[in-house]
């Protein structure tokens, strides 16, 4: 028999064979089950082995095999799910934080800090008060921070407003030289 054969070359190369990794795959209906030995101890049956990657059954079909390559690709989806959901998580929210980030720098609408005349005159197109210099008197104190009640002339509001949005915005002051 062949394992003879192959006990007997094992000895005369001292080489040993591990009886635990050596198994039996009983194949065909008319398989007669016998009993094999390796160096006196019995081999283990099996009802599949993989070999070369390949899973082999008793009854010599794929569907072991195709179990196996099902479960595998199942595995790494559910995988590549995982860290696409991770992706799109911190995705969205960098996207978020940029957003914000856009809106604080770059903001448009009325209630904007940035925005320097929030509320006075806004349906004209352009805000201009023109004086004439004779109607001046000695002293002209006019508001540049549009925060002022009493706009165009200034009320103070350019305190309260630096004070918020760390501003250095003051009235422009007009005065007539004394001769």
């Amino acid at each position: 028999m062949d394992l003879d054969k192959l006990e007997t070359w094992a000895e005369r190369w001292q080489m040993r064979f591990n009886n635990d990794k050596c198994k039996v795959i009983h194949m065909g209906r008319r398989n007669q089950y016998h009993h094999y030995t390796l160096n006196g101890k019995p081999l283990g049956k099996s009802d599949r082995e993989k070999d070369l990657g390949i899973l082999v059954n008793d009854k010599l079909t794929w569907s072991s095999q195709c179990q196996a390559a099902a479960a595998k690709a199942n595995r790494i989806m559910g995988c590549i799910k995982r860290e696409w959901a991770c992706a799109a998580t911190l995705a969205v929210g960098a996207g978020a934080v940029g957003y914000l980030a856009y809106r604080s720098f770059s903001c448009k609408d009325k209630c904007c800090r940035s925005m320097v005349n929030q509320d006075i005159q806004k349906d004209n197109p352009k805000v201009v008060h023109a004086f004439d210099m004779e109607d001046l008197g000695d002293k002209a104190v006019y508001c540049r921070c549009w925060r002022s009640k009493k706009f165009p002339l200034c009320d103070g509001a350019h305190i309260k407003h630096n004070e918020e949005t760390g501003d250095n915005v003051g009235p422009l002051i007009i005065k007539k030289k004394e001769s």
